[in-house]
């Protein structure tokens, strides 16, 4: 499951503010390191004339990447109001009450991979497993949680009811401040037309 959540990742929507401040920082930086280059190595070391020094562009490049993958979600960008981003990745424990199921509970389970502008999140029940399609993330209207809309693509199993068929829907989720359950509802799209809530509780263990 979790090699199928990496091959399938696709780029989220996050708060422009968010990006264009991270963005920022990071283009200071690289002017910093491009010019502390080029102080050092005119004065210590001696380079061919056919040899390039690093241009302010190489290294904003090289520095986005080791953002993407390593450090987006640590210290300082994870503690700074206007870099941060919410981290959701791992398992976690699904528990759905659906119209479809006269509002009996559902477990499941969730596995979402997430860096810093990819993401998938994969829902799987006994019956049928769901891909997210499109995911959008959003600051809370209290400034400490997130709001997650996303919209996925559900294929029933091979052994579920024969009323169940391929079908798309939308989910909208909140977080706590700790970012341990993520708590909404959902509602599917045409063929089903079925809705109900839907909460994420973060598997610690």
């Amino acid at each position: 499951m979790e090699s199928g959540i990496i091959n399938s990742m696709h780029q989220y929507h996050f708060e422009e503010g968010n990006r264009k401040s991270i963005y920022l920082i990071i283009s200071i930086v690289s002017i910093l390191l491009a010019y502390l280059l080029y102080i050092f190595v005119f004065m210590h070391i001696y380079i061919p004339w056919w040899v390039e020094t690093p241009s302010i562009l190489g290294i904003f490049g090289f520095l986005i990447w080791i953002y993407k993958i390593f450090l987006w979600n640590k210290f300082p960008f994870s503690y700074l109001s206007f870099t941060k981003i919410p981290d959701l990745n791992g398992e976690w424990k699904v528990i759905i009450e659906s119209s479809f199921d006269n509002f009996q509970n559902t477990n499941g389970k969730a596995y979402i991979k997430q860096n810093a502008y990819s993401m998938n999140i994969c829902l799987e029940t006994k019956n049928s497993k769901s891909f997210s399609e499109f995911i959008e993330i959003r600051n809370g209207n209290d400034n400490q949680s997130f709001d997650i809309i996303y919209t996925y693509i559900n294929k029933p199993k091979s052994k579920a009811k024969s009323t169940m068929e391929i079908h798309t829907g939308t989910v909208h989720l909140t977080t706590n401040i700790h970012l341990t359950n993520l708590d909404g509802y959902y509602y599917s799209g045409r063929g089903r037309k079925n809705f109900g809530d839907i909460h994420f509780i973060k598997d610690l263990v």
